[in-house]
């Protein structure tokens, strides 16, 4: 799903990698605070995969019917098809 935020600069150079990037979701379910935890190497793909997560929505999180923020991490992969 993170294949529309691939660097286009990152595409034509033929670079690829994993990207661990770890989150908070938001009481309105949307993510903030992403930060790289696993870097592919390549500071293209890590801002891509930040600003990816950044476009993910979630449904809200509660316990004992208060909005609650919870922690997560997302793998996104870059890949070049046919590569």
């Amino acid at each position: 799903m993170c294949e529309l935020f691939y660097p286009p600069e990152a595409i034509r150079l033929h670079e690829q990698g994993d990207v661990i990037v770890g989150f908070r979701i938001g009481t309105d379910g949307n993510p903030k605070d992403e930060t790289v935890v696993g870097s592919s190497g390549n500071i293209s793909l890590d801002d891509a995969a930040r600003r990816c997560v950044h476009s993910f929505r979630y449904f809200p999180a509660s316990e004992f019917d208060q909005p609650i923020e919870l922690d997560k991490s997302a793998r996104i992969e870059f890949r070049i098809l046919g590569s």
